[in-house]
């Protein structure tokens, strides 16, 4: 907590009563001071005397970075690409965290004594520099000019630097204010700042989390894996730190992150509820504006609370048929976060981006949209007291059908869910075939009929179809955050809400594995299984020479013991070229590279 002392000069009024040398009458009694009464505090003076040198900086830097930034409007200033984006930001928030650390401003004796001492001029010092420092960083993150991957993280760090320079500022104006209440409402919105700016830090910071794994058998507990601590570790900032610890401060980030929809005490959430949360805090935080994604999901949130106040017992008859479905999305959200985060994370090439990139947007198109969105539809058939069939509505409602109503129902907000989804996809119930081609930095669609008539195309450029990409993933994972938080917000109020939440023990073994490999930089683009043989293929994002097949063998352990029937598993990969590079077979006798 940041502490600075402060005194001001004082004087008496007829009765004895003490007041600030500025006021005009007494406060207690109203007796008139005009005889006594000054224009200028002589202790704010000499406090303003003594921070003279860093005012003035404060004051020039302002002005240099108003014109930095209509500089920067007008082209007359070019902003800088860096070829290792994660390096630079990664490089910003050591800055932020280590350089730039707040300890200076959390004891300061500014009283009249306290100004003369050898220890407060020498803290001023150190707070001069700081600011040189700050302003500095401040400059060089708004002339940092951001890929398409790393727009939403650049945007983030920008504010989380603008509001820790604005604590800074807002602390150092507290000491000069004129009165003891001025000073102490700028000292708490200085401290909220801050605090928000930290947990800003730490998020961004969580981005580049597995990055600093070391050791990964904490992974593994009992023989077996354990995912809370897969969690713990991805979105984890270091590499310091027990599991307790780190899932810990990944739920107290969750809990920040989702502030204003986890209406509840703080006590009403478990860890296991924050984690479950974690996995779309992760996400958005790489991939979304904060603005529009927090949009989507506080009207999904509310449409769901509408509903249950509406007819809670429709909502609860819908939801005990729709564990399976919602179990099948937390698992696919869970794999498509890690492998988001690793591939965002480790500055891939356009081709590896981008087939990933269409890989995950078939994968939300073909069965996450029209699962996730289910209960929305339900939800707001509720709210407008519409007619409809549980049964009919799960298994028989189409893709297109959703959107379809979704589009028209802009009353309802609801057209905000159909953000991110092509008609090419939406019309051919997301069979769509397609070619990447890197020269052009082109996406090519293709909307085919039996596989052999094309019915329509529809391409886009690289840029354009990221936009699509992050579009979509936000409209799903909006829908489904809210309806995770709905579920943990309601958890005593609705029958076997734990079937929701509760974990599987298969679909977490199967992720576990696939987390594990993300770890080391793999992510899986296919999967082929038999009755006794699976066969996986990925890319590796890193240097190739620096790889070890033998150094994931253990990784194998969870997906046999999910599936006992496999004798025989199998892992290819490829570089970032799409060039192969060596496979590890894992059979039941032996191992073979």
């Amino acid at each position: 907590m940041i502490n600075i002392e402060l005194d001001y000069f004082a004087i008496k009024c007829a009765d004895g009563h003490l007041n600030e040398c500025t006021n005009d009458v007494c406060k207690e009694c109203n007796i008139s001071l005009e005889d006594q009464r000054q224009s200028d505090d002589p202790y704010v003076e000499s406090r303003t005397l003594l921070l003279n040198n860093v005012l003035s900086y404060i004051e020039n830097s302002e002005l240099e970075y108003k014109d930095l930034k209509k500089a920067i409007r007008k082209g007359i200033r070019t902003k800088h690409c860096y070829e290792n984006e994660m390096e630079k930001v990664s490089e910003y928030i050591s800055i932020l965290s280590n350089e730039l650390r707040f300890d200076i401003f959390y004891s300061i004796n500014m009283t009249q004594e306290g100004i003369k001492l050898v220890e407060t001029n020498q803290i001023i010092n150190d707070i001069n520099t700081f600011l040189i420092k700050l302003y500095v960083l401040l400059g060089e993150v708004t002339l940092f000019e951001p890929t398409k991957v790393f727009r939403n993280i650049h945007k983030r760090l920008l504010l989380t630097v603008i509001a820790y320079k604005e604590s800074v500022v807002e602390l150092i104006m507290s000491t000069i204010a004129l009165n003891i209440e001025d000073a102490m409402k700028l000292k708490d919105i200085s401290q909220v700042k801050l605090d928000n700016s930290a947990q800003e830090l730490k998020i961004l910071s969580n981005i580049f989390g597995a990055r600093n794994i070391e050791n990964v058998t904490d992974l593994f507990q009992n023989g077996e894996l354990n995912l809370s601590a897969i969690l713990g570790m991805v979105w984890q900032t270091s590499n310091e730190g027990t599991i307790e610890e780190k899932i810990s401060d990944v739920c107290e980030q969750t809990s920040y992150y989702f502030r204003s929809i986890l209406s509840r005490d703080k006590e009403h959430y478990s860890n296991d509820d924050l984690l479950k949360l974690s996995i779309y805090k992760y996400v958005g935080t790489i991939a979304f504006d904060d603005e529009s994604f927090f949009r989507k999901v506080s009207i999904a949130y509310i449409t769901y609370e509408k509903a249950f106040e509406k007819n809670n017992s429709l909502v609860c008859e819908f939801l005990s048929r729709y564990t399976a479905k919602y179990k099948y999305m937390f698992k696919k959200l869970s794999d498509l976060s890690i492998a988001i985060g690793f591939v965002f994370g480790h500055n891939p090439s356009s081709h590896v981006l981008m087939t990933n990139g269409m890989k995950w947007y078939k994968d939300l198109c073909e069965g996450i949209y029209r699962d996730s969105m289910i209960f929305l539809l339900l939800a707001s058939c509720v709210d407008r007291e519409k007619s409809f069939d549980i049964d009919e509505l799960i298994e028989w409602t189409g893709f297109g059908d959703i959107c379809g109503q979704f589009a028209s129902l802009t009353n309802y907000k609801l057209n905000y869910f159909v953000e991110g989804v092509d008609s090419i996809i939406r019309h051919s119930e997301a069979h769509v075939d397609y070619d990447i081609d890197i020269d052009n930095q082109r996406v090519i669609l293709r909307n085919r009929q039996k596989k052999t008539k094309t019915i329509s195309t529809k391409e886009y450029s690289f840029d354009k179809f990221f936009d699509q990409i992050n579009l979509l993933s936000e409209t799903v994972y909006s829908s489904i955050a809210a309806f995770t938080v709905f579920l943990i917000n309601n958890k005593y109020r609705i029958d076997n809400v734990d079937s929701y939440l509760a974990e599987d023990e298969v679909t977490n073994k199967s992720l576990g594995a696939y987390a594990v490999l993300g770890l080391y930089g793999i992510v899986i683009d296919q999967e082929n299984e038999n009755d006794s043989v699976m066969e996986l293929s990925g890319v590796y994002i890193g240097e190739v020479e620096q790889f070890s097949f033998e150094s994931i063998l253990a990784v194998f352990a969870p997906l046999v013991q999910a599936k006992p029937h496999l004798t025989n598993v199998k892992l290819e990969l490829r570089d970032q070229e799409d060039e192969k590079f060596g496979h590890i077979k894992v059979k039941s006798e032996r191992t073979i590279f």
